[in-house]
């Protein structure tokens, strides 16, 4: 065995090296959030009293964030005023004297750390003016600033060439002494563990076993890494506690949910955490509620007055991951499991995804620890669109597979597997993100087929089977895809005005290091896959005959460069579904982050191979990633993160050396090399709270579990109530926050779905309810006009709830066992949910309903007189008419039944969303058609006097014929994966 002496101590050193930079680092840190350090002093006198302004530049330009104003007075005595200056690298400064005319002396400059020590002397003769002013020397020495007669912003400007204000001596020389006492404990300690010979024998073995089970290997690297990035999730913590970001549940201040004990706040840092807390759990609990009840979960009555659920697009069910965790009873525990699975899914399948491409376990066992602290997980640590990726890189294993078989038979058979990897990315993921992700991966896998090499007679068989696996899965995804789209054409949604958000230069830097940059909610990879990725780039042969790793760089650079402007936005805007993405740069962004972590692995493969060799290329990517960092990063970002990145990658580029060489390293090495390892990819996932400030401000640290669907006495008095006849809940204010009704199985007049119903909106946009500006969330007030009192009765809502103090003045408390946060009140004028009109009046619009409706004194029906299908259904029917409220409810997930006693014919109301063609309507067990009654409400002619049962059950039109489709669709898939057998 061959071991060469630096092969000894290098690793050690390196890893030594690392935790040693974590004092240095955490120091710079501390610094920085300490606030200002030093101060511009300006002797000034002026003969105009004022403001004095000071702009100055870190990199970014003159902004208002980078400035500091002070007030100046007049008069002969110069005046020393003192501007605040934040660590950072200086380029100028540029000093506005004043807003106003004036004659303006600069005596002195100079820069002062916090005890007055000169930092640096700046002599005012090097000012230039830059506008509103000329310059003349002063008698006394200093320089005059002189504006013009109507000056209202002068300035003059200073170049500091490169002036850097850092951290303390002092502090510095402290974090110094820790990090080489830390280095020399490692030392010690790596070097001990080199005599424990059982240790090195047992690295050895599972060095052996890894390249013996490739895919065993793969498989346990992104388990195991995707525990160690989930593991507070493990301990009781939560990325769907309230307190994880402060998203409003029954509460909206803290604690947010019931019985919630936590009171310390966790830092979003910009992420969208309301999507998950508002929409995608309550979804959930109301698909738990559709399947114990034995329906498919297709509607959701706790929205609005009722909102298509399948349709949205976003409930997973068919996801097999997260049908599973709906048989966890606590919902945010399930939740949580379904995050853990879905970093494993997303790092198991592209580490297999690079041991198929490349054909080199290590590498692909490396791409398998590093997937799950990518930075798409970071910024969006608990939205759904967190799972957009989850299935792509199984799309791109299935297409590496059908680049290698040369049969007929054996092609079909892995077409099958490219239909479920395409099928699974379908259901299992959000609308947007994971149908771009899904093409992006296509596109790859279709790139890499043409690029595989062989005759080109067996490139296009395999193109064929690719092609035939599409059709299949859009066969099999009918029922996803088919009513999403229905249902999309009769929303209304936020993204109806197409609009374009290209990348810039903050995308780019937060795309490459954004695990390790704090505060950047943007989509990315990792420093070390972008390293690797970029060395790939820098050695293209390896790269040109890798097949789908080639075509997932080609795809890559397609799909990120729409991201960053190859096609112009007001092209994009002129594509149908695109233009209506609004976030172009995120969603295509995120799209390539498999396909860079692809590229990535064949670059580490190699590097791996050849040995020293591959020492340029990487050093070449190392090089890229840090030198881009630089430029991109905010100055003021500068001194902690380029200095962790720097460690990271050096490091990592050393570890790298080490490892390609053909030596045998010690137990030592082969510890340090994943240790530092480990500690360059960790910040990438979530952590437990370090006690440590610099660190706790930087890494996500999810807060402890909450108990969201536990009632509080006023939810449990709500649901007490609960009888004969159905009813509405609506918040004053931000209690009860839009969407969360769902938790306890209140129904609500609000809710944050992306698809809605624009008749129910329009109506409570004619009554004059405000929303805000996500145009979802309702706003009530404690006093309400009568258009939006009438709008309440009209809805049937019988319940406010509000904080103590807002509640109307008018109306009973609602009594409670126990103590809470919020009070209820009843309104003892709602109408009831369904009723029998024996008369039908009309409205020309909805300005004219709204008059009805606060003239009335109880329920009506009335129909718009411009709908001609509906006017043979109330045909013959008076204007006006006795009106009964309807008994005998039955309330489904999925339907709404009712009993009418008539003595004439009529119309029976239901005060639910009107859908046209998506219900199915029955009168005694008859279906009947049905019609759009006061603007957002079903009805159905009663032909006649008597007793008659009335039954409304949601059923997308396209429903039987999306499930023929997937029928269709699994029979081909069927015949594909026994083709092989059937073939012979």
């Amino acid at each position: 065995m061959i071991v060469l002496p630096w092969a000894r101590w290098l690793p050690r050193l390196i890893l030594a090296a690392l935790v040693a930079t974590i004092p240095v680092a955490s120091q710079l840190a501390e610094s920085v959030a300490e606030g200002p350090r030093h101060q511009l002093e300006i002797e000034l006198s002026a003969t105009t009293a004022g403001v004095l302004q000071v702009f100055y530049d870190r990199g970014n330009g003159f902004t208002e964030a980078d400035s500091g104003a002070v007030r100046i007075a007049d008069g002969d005595q110069p005046g020393v005023y003192s501007i605040p200056l934040p660590l950072g690298r200086y380029r100028v400064f540029r000093i506005d004297p004043n807003d106003r005319p004036g004659r303006y002396t600069v005596h002195s400059l100079r820069v002062v750390d916090m005890d007055g020590n000169a930092v640096a002397t700046l002599d005012p003769a090097l000012l230039r003016a830059a506008a509103q002013v000329t310059l003349e020397p002063a008698p006394t020495g200093g320089i005059v600033i002189v504006s013009t007669p109507d000056a209202n912003d002068p300035q003059v400007v200073y170049d500091t060439g490169a002036l850097v204000l850092a951290p303390p001596a002092a502090d510095m020389a402290r974090a110094g002494a820790q990090a080489l006492a830390i280095l020399l404990t490692l030392l010690t300690l790596t070097t001990v563990l080199d005599r424990w010979t059982a240790l090195a024998t047992a690295l050895v073995a599972v060095a052996a076993w890894m390249h013996r089970r490739p895919a065993a290997a793969v498989v346990a690297a992104g388990l195991a890494a995707s525990l160690v990035a989930t593991y507070p999730l493990l301990l009781g913590r939560s990325v769907v506690s309230p307190m994880t970001g402060g998203a409003h549940v029954l509460y909206d201040q803290p604690p947010y949910a019931f019985g919630e004990p936590d009171r310390l706040l966790e830092d979003a840092r910009g992420t969208d955490v309301g999507a998950m807390m508002w929409a995608i759990l309550p979804y959930t609990m109301v698909q738990r509620e559709a399947l114990a009840a034995g329906e498919f979960p297709l509607w959701n009555r706790y929205n609005a007055i009722g909102e298509p659920l399948w349709g949205q697009g976003q409930t997973f069910i068919l996801d097999p991951v997260h049908l599973l965790s709906l048989t966890v009873p606590d919902p945010a525990l399930a939740m949580d499991l379904r995050f853990i699975a879905g970093r494993a899914t997303f790092a198991i399948g592209t580490g297999l995804a690079v041991a198929l491409v490349t054909g080199h376990a290590p590498a692909a066992v490396l791409v398998a620890l590093m997937a799950p602290f990518v930075g798409h997980f970071t910024a969006r640590f608990n939205h759904p669109a967190y799972f957009s990726l989850v299935w792509a890189p199984w799309i791109l294993l299935a297409y590496a597979h059908l680049a290698r078989q040369q049969t007929l038979g054996a092609r079909l058979r892995a077409g099958a597997w490219l239909a479920l990897a395409t099928w699974l990315q379908l259901v299992g993921s959000t609308p947007k993100e994971g149908l771009i992700a899904l093409g992006a991966a296509h596109l790859a896998g279709l790139l890499g087929l043409l690029s595989t090499g062989g005759p080109w007679r067996d490139r296009l068989g395999r193109l064929d089977a690719a092609m035939l696996a599409g059709v299949t899965a859009v066969l099999l995804g009918a029922p996803h895809w088919l009513i999403f789209l229905d249902t999309l054409a009769k929303s209304w949604t936020l993204y109806d005005q197409p609009s374009v958000q290209l990348a810039d230069r903050h995308f780019l830097l937060a795309y490459m290091v954004g695990p390790t940059l704090p505060g950047a909610p943007l989509t990315g990879t990792h420093p070390l896959a972008a390293m690797a990725a970029l060395s790939a780039l820098c050695a293209p042969r390896a790269l040109l005959r890798s097949g789908v790793g080639l075509g997932a760089a080609l795809a890559g650079v397609a799909v990120g460069g729409i991201a960053f402007g190859a096609i112009p936005a007001e092209w994009l805007v002129r594509l149908p579904l695109v233009a209506n993405i609004h976030q172009v740069a995120n969603a295509f962004l995120g799209a390539t982050v498999p396909l860079v972590l692809v590229v990535a692995g064949v670059g580490l493969a190699t590097a791996l191979r050849d040995g020293l060799g591959g020492l340029a290329p990487l050093a070449m990517g190392a090089a890229l990633v840090l030198i881009a960092t630089t430029v991109l990063l905010p100055p003021q970002l500068v001194g902690s993160t380029v200095l962790a990145l720097a460690t990271v990658g050096i490091g990592a580029l050393a570890l790298l050396v080490v490892g390609t060489a053909p030596v045998a390293l010690p137990a030592s090495s082969m510890l340090a090399m994943g240790t530092a390892l480990m500690l360059a990819i960790g910040p990438g996932g979530l952590q437990v709270v370090t006690g440590i400030a610099p660190l706790d401000a930087a890494l996500i640290q999810p807060r402890p579990r909450a108990d969201l669907d536990a009632p509080s006495p006023v939810i449990a008095a709500l649901q007490s109530r609960a009888g004969s006849e159905p009813f509405r809940v609506a918040p004053i204010a931000d209690v009860l926050f839009a969407g969360t009704q769902a938790y306890w199985g209140l129904e609500g007049i609000g809710g944050p779905d992306a698809l809605r119903l624009a008749p129910i909106e329009a109506l409570s946009d004619a009554a004059g309810v405000e929303r805000t500006v996500w145009n979802w969330r309702t706003v009530l007030a404690p006093v309400s006009p009568p258009t939006v009192r009438a709008f309440l009765d009209m809805l049937g809502v019988r319940f406010l709830v509000s904080r103590p103090g807002l509640r109307p003045p008018d109306l009973a408390l609602v009594p409670i066992d126990g103590r809470d946060l919020v009070e209820a009140v009843e309104r003892p004028t709602p109408w009831p949910r369904a009723f029998f009109a024996a008369g039908v009046g009309s409205h020309e619009n909805l300005s004219e309903l709204m008059i009805h409706l606060t003239n009335s004194n109880g329920p009506f029906a009335s129909v718009d007189r411009h709908e001609l299908s509906v006017a043979e259904q109330v045909e013959g029917l008076p204007v006006s008419g006795p009106v009964a409220a309807a008994t005998n409810y039955q309330l489904t997930p999925n339907s709404t039944s009712f009993r009418v006693e008539t003595t004439s014919s009529g119309i029976a109301v239901l005060a639910e969303a009107f859908v046209p063609g998506d219900f199915v309507a029955t009168v005694n067990g008859r279906a009947v058609p049905y019609i759009r009654v006061n603007h957002a409400f079903k009805g159905v002619r009663i032909p006649e006097a008597g007793v008659w049962d009335v039954r409304f059950e949601y059923r997308p039109a396209r429903w039987t014929m999306a499930w023929l489709a997937a029928a269709a669709g699994a029979a081909v898939f069927l015949f594909m994966l026994m083709a092989k057998p059937l073939l012979k």
